[in-house]
């Protein structure tokens, strides 16, 4: 079904087994996809943002939009890990820290903690020193001073020219920022230039301040300084960044440093009225792992509302669902409303696999590129595929980042292995990459991939049916080579009395039931064009079961049968369907899934697994949930009846021929749930089961006897008794009257009218309103009874 790979490589230079080689033994540079941790940070931003640009549009326009209004907003960006929050926030502040952010040239400035890279300080302790050493660290005091070099310069200028040309000499205060720098960082004039930017402030510094009531001269002498090219500069970045004392100034402690960061949040007030700060606070879940986060949750909201109160500064937060929830506590709690008219969240979901795909192909065309070698088109994703790719994806619960770091691995799994595997093929990906956890749950998106198979236009009508019919002998081959109550699993095998062919036919339970064996046909038909199975089939099956050379029919088909045939059933032949029911989305998924299981896990199924996938399919069989409690026949003369308990938990679908009720459609949600709840073993170990009185044996030729028989008597012991631990252990109801009727049964005490078989009957109907798995072994027991 998926097209051979010929030669998935065009080389062009070096050669194909060149490339093959480098990527083989080059682990650094030819790994495209990231390692642990695989989180971007502002000095490892994302090169391009895939799937979030509606998410980052609305941050930016949040941050621009402030540069306009007095609303300094605060932003909390949630999400799960792996949504892509840290990428989103880098990739945001590196466009901001480089200018490309706006065409219109606001003035953003923009500082980024990091707080796992800071986890020694983000007790809040020294929350205002890691602003002032980010702003350090990605140059944003040395963009503040060339403002202030050039508004200073204007304002003496304004004053008085000669002091103006006393301090700047032949320099154009209006030329750009970056030739004021260079001039600035020049040793020459380093000096001089700051000698007289000193004393000029202190001669103008009235109309200086003036323009910047707040701001400390001191200060603005230490940020001149900490930009020169001199040794003073030393000396005042130390000041800055680690709170050593120079002069007049100094951030020894957090709150010297809050200090700073009010001045200097005042100067870009005076510099620039309509421009904002950014703050960036990223993994703020790393805040609150803490011995006491209720408290430092508090302790957070206070400086939250502290940093409200001041002008030009703009907040973005970002965390997972945990920090999530200590904000909302929070703010629940905040019965004055401080945060609530100027918080916003942007809520991350999971991004969708087509741009999960893109990032990878990104990534992947970087690397053959690097390597001039291009792909077969036909295989962009070379050596993966984008089913591949998605299955990863969910495979990693839809997580961007586990994913990646899973293809990185994949690639050092390829270096390790001296050996690039193709993955291209999705079905053989699978089991490479341990894709399915449990054969028995298939992932949604596997599921639809899967149903979607069986009605693929590139298989034809002729040939549709032989994958459903395969994947089912397949499975009963399991079931006849691993037990003993399934035999004689043949294919399209002639029925001695008609002459006609099942699609599938199987012996069913003589070892188990003491009685003859019962033999089942399974008519497996697919189309993809026709709504109906058309009348000649249905009625090739009619003479089976009119010939006696069935015992039970089961259609296994996507569409309905064709009604005029089925209108002639008697009422025996109509008991004996036991499905007529088309599948569902979910179980033509798991025939699918039946077909391929080999391939794609390498193996062949348990026994366990082959009995599971059969019930997942909806064939109606009467099998026991655990393969290890099977007995040998030789065991079961030995006891004299079955012991084994019959299960009724095997999923089947109502039988009325002609209203053709639609089967009960169970989310798949509610069918984990059930099957969960019905699983677990603890459930099973714990429940206290009534007590039963030990039987006593009627003689057979007793008066007494019921005409169902003593054989039949001691069956439906063993059907109720597993029926009222099944019940307990699914936490059912109606267990009174099964009860009470199976010690009725225990003690004999019954009488010569067939009360027993009536009342046996209903009781499983009853039980059978609850469950809809019972309807066919309740059919089952009428006939064999």
């Amino acid at each position: 079904m998926f097209k051979a790979i010929t030669s998935p490589f065009q080389s062009k230079s070096p050669s194909e087994q060149k490339v093959r080689d480098s990527i083989l033994t080059d682990r650094e540079r030819i790994n495209p996809f990231p390692g642990r941790p695989a989180t971007a940070t502002p000095s490892n931003p994302p090169i391009k943002l895939f799937g979030r640009q509606k998410e980052y549009e609305e941050i930016l326009n949040v941050i621009l939009s402030s540069t306009m209004t007095e609303d300094r907003p605060l932003l909390i960006v949630q999400g799960e890990t792996g949504m892509g929050k840290s990428a989103l926030n880098s990739y945001i502040f590196n466009e901001i820290r480089n200018g490309t952010h706006d065409k219109s040239n606001r003035h953003v400035y923009a500082a980024f903690i990091e707080a796992y890279g800071e986890a020694q300080d983000f007790g809040l302790l020294n929350f205002y020193q890691q602003i002032m050493r980010s702003l350090e660290k990605y140059l944003i005091l040395r963009k503040l001073t060339l403002r202030v070099v050039q508004m200073i310069g204007r304002i003496i200028y304004n004053e008085d020219s000669q002091e103006f040309r006393n301090l700047f000499g032949d320099w154009d205060v209006n030329e750009s920022p970056q030739s004021t720098l260079e001039r600035l960082n020049n040793r020459e004039h380093a000096g001089e230039f700051i000698s007289n930017l000193i004393d000029a402030l202190g001669l103008f510094y009235p109309p200086i301040q003036n323009q910047w009531p707040e701001i400390d001269s001191g200060f603005l002498k230490v940020l001149l300084y900490s930009q020169s090219a001199t040794k003073s500069r030393v000396k005042a970045i130390e000041s800055i960044k680690t709170g050593k004392r120079y002069e007049d100034f100094s951030v020894s402690t957090n709150g010297q440093a809050k200090d700073m960061f009010h001045t200097l949040m005042s100067l870009i007030g005076a510099i620039e009225p309509n421009s904002t700060l950014t703050l960036f606070i990223d993994q703020l879940e790393e805040l609150f792992e803490t011995i006491d986060p209720k408290k430092i949750s508090m302790k957070f909201f206070t400086l939250l509302l502290t940093l409200r109160q001041v002008p030009n500064l703009s907040i973005v937060l970002s965390g997972n669902n945990e920090a999530y929830k200590h904000l909302t506590d929070n703010l629940v709690g905040d019965s004055n409303d401080h945060l609530e008219q100027w918080h916003r969240y942007l809520h991350l979901t999971r991004l969708p696999q087509e741009q999960v795909c893109r990032i990878v192909h990104h990534l992947l065309d970087n690397l053959w590129q690097e390597n001039t070698l291009s792909t077969d088109p036909n295989y962009p994703y070379y050596p993966l595929s984008a089913k591949t790719i998605a299955y990863l994806y969910e495979k990693h619960d839809r997580n961007l980042r586990t994913t990646l770091i899973g293809l990185h691995d994949i690639f050092n799994q390829f270096k390790d292995e001296s050996e690039v595997t193709d993955l291209t093929d999705p079905i053989a990906s699978i089991g490479r990459l341990n894709i399915i956890h449990d054969p028995l749950r298939l992932p949604l998106n596997i599921q639809r991939d899967f149903s979607q198979a069986l009605v693929s236009d590139t298989i034809q009508d002729n040939a549709r049916s032989k994958i459903p019919e395969i994947a089912i002998f397949n499975l009963f081959l399991v079931l006849q080579n691993s037990t003993n109550y399934i035999s004689e699993v043949k294919k399209s095998s002639k029925m001695p009395k008609s002459g006609k062919m099942p699609d599938i036919s199987y012996k069913l339970g003589g070892n188990l039931f003491h009685s003859d064996e019962r033999i089942i046909g399974i008519e497996v038909k697919s189309y993809r064009k026709s709504d109906y199975i058309p009348q000649t089939i249905v009625e090739k099956t009619l003479v089976l079961l009119k010939k006696n050379d069935l015992d039970y029919a089961v259609w296994i088909t996507n569409v309905k049968l064709d009604q005029s045939a089925l209108a002639t059933l008697t009422p025996d032949q109509k008991e004996r369907h036991l499905r007529i029911t088309p599948t569902t989305k979910e179980e033509q998924a798991y025939l699918y899934w039946g077909y391929i299981f080999e391939a794609a896990m390498q193996r062949k199924p348990t026994l366990e697994e082959a009995t599971g996938l059969l019930e997942k399919i909806g064939i109606p069989l009467i099998v026991l949930r655990e393969p290890s409690n099977l007995i040998s026949l030789e065991q079961e003369r030995s006891i004299g009846s079955v012991q084994a308990p019959i299960t009724d938990s095997i999923k089947t679908e109502s039988t009325s021929l002609y209203d053709y009720a639609e089967e009960e459609e169970l989310t798949v949600k509610k069918v984990k749930v059930e099957e969960e709840q019905i699983n677990k073993p603890q459930l099973t170990k714990q429940v206290v089961k009534p007590q039963r009185k030990k039987p006593i044996s009627k003689p057979v030729e007793t008066p007494t006897v019921s005409p169902i028989g003593l054989d039949v008597h001691d069956k439906m012991k063993t059907f109720i008794s597993h029926t009222v631990d099944s019940f307990i252990a699914k936490g059912r109801k109606q267990l009174n009257k099964i009860t009470v009727y199976h010690d009725f049964l225990s003690s004999g005490g019954y009488s010569s009218h067939d009360a027993p078989e009536s009342e046996f009957l209903e009781v499983v109907e009853t039980m059978a309103l609850h469950n809809s798995r019972m309807r066919t072994t309740l059919k089952l027991i009428k006939l064999q009874y």
